[in-house]
């Protein structure tokens, strides 16, 4: 028998396609890749050598997927590459192969100066391969009686400034398009999208890209999904935002998901929303705790006041230990390496909670300035995710 395992090439693709199709379709439910994920699986994009293989007699057994992103945070550069796409063919199962191709994807990472892999699936399961539930942030359902009962009775009654227009972007919507990726370009934190694949990118998962725009026909944001994804140039105009949104889609209610870094967004609907959770996103492995640390500790100080502190942290990390003294002083944070004896001592997993989840026991034993910093932001939209 022959064996292959590593990367793909653009000649798989078909039999790729048609493999992540079969094997999604007999677990779950029916699958159509190139409609679900277009950014990530349509053949322009050639997402084969983006995947690792494992190839028996010339037929596909096993694939995952590992793609390259890179996010602007605060002027920090962060080499991320997304885990997705985890196949198996049902008549190859426990024999190693999906763990042989996350650890050489693994290797690879470390190798290629990865700072962050974002993944979506059972956290026991990956926890493993050093993933684990971060990227905490808030969901807000609202629905049409609460702006009813906040507002005012009717459409008709509602404050004129319930008045922005939400209307879908079409793939030829050039200058949309233009504007969607400039707004996301202005933004703290941002994946760096391409602009020429931009709509497929907004497309991922089937969701629909909407702009606003206000009585004079000015566009002031865009939004994603039923929302995933809200950017807008006053976000005291959620409210109204969520509103034409109902409107647009006939709905009676919306669920939004608002990360750490969008305080504004939550203030703005506090009153009018029903429910409100805190919750853990996309589960994380970080490769390179000092850099992703700075990076959202500088995101973090542009929404919220750091207290002033320090503390030192020994971090077994799945690229290796770091021993960090990381520190606010006069509201200016810094992550540096530490060579003396650390504060606290984690391991991957128990890093990531610390760091970036909604619980960690380990926090609770920090000083009230280290813990008033914490969890730190990590925002990482649907659009771009695997």
């Amino acid at each position: 028998m022959s064996l292959y395992i590593g990367r793909g090439d653009p000649s798989m693709y078909e039999d790729y396609i048609d493999f992540i199709n079969y094997v999604f379709g007999y677990y779950h439910r029916p699958h159509d890749f190139i409609t679900l994920m277009p950014r990530r699986c349509k053949a322009e994009y050639d997402p084969c050598p983006q995947t690792y293989f494992v190839v028996e007699d010339g037929k596909i057994k096993a694939s995952v997927g590992a793609f390259d992103s890179e996010y602007d945070v605060c002027g920090e550069r962060i080499k991320v590459r997304g885990i997705g796409n985890v196949s198996v063919h049902p008549y190859s199962q426990h024999k190693g192969y999906m763990i042989r191709l996350m650890n050489m994807i693994i290797e690879d990472m470390i190798k290629d100066g990865v700072d962050l892999s974002p993944l979506g699936g059972r956290r026991q399961r990956y926890g493993y391969f050093g993933y684990e539930q971060g990227c905490a942030g808030y969901s807000m359902s609202i629905d049409r009686d609460n702006f009813r009962y906040v507002y005012g009775g009717g459409r008709d009654n509602l404050p004129f400034s319930f008045r922005l227009r939400a209307e879908k972007v079409e793939s030829g919507d050039k200058d949309r398009l233009d504007y969607i990726w400039k707004m996301n370009e202005s933004q703290p934190v941002h994946c760096l999208r391409d602009r020429e694949s931009l709509y497929d990118w907004l497309r991922e998962w089937t969701a629909t890209p909407w702009v606003f725009t206000d009585e004079t026909g000015a566009l002031r944001g865009y939004a994603v999904g039923k929302i995933s994804e809200l950017i807008l140039d006053d976000d005291s105009l959620t409210p109204d935002a969520v509103w034409a949104m109902l409107e647009a889609t006939g709905s009676y209610s919306l669920d939004l998901n608002i990360p750490l870094n969008k305080r504004a967004q939550r203030e703005a609907l506090m009153s009018a929303a029903d429910g409100v959770s805190f919750h853990n996103g996309e589960m994380i492995s970080v490769l390179n705790w000092k850099r992703v640390i700075l990076a959202a500790m500088k995101l973090a100080s542009t929404y919220q006041t750091l207290a002033d502190g320090a503390f030192t942290v020994k971090i077994h990390g799945t690229a290796g230990d770091e021993t960090l003294r990381i520190a606010v002083s006069g509201g200016i944070p810094s992550a540096m390496e530490y060579d003396g004896e650390p504060d606290a001592e984690l391991d991957r997993l128990r890093a990531v909670s610390f760091f970036f989840g909604v619980y960690s026991p380990e926090r609770d034993a920090m000083s009230a300035a280290v813990r008033s910093w914490l969890p730190l932001p990590v925002t990482l939209y649907s659009a771009d995710s695997v």
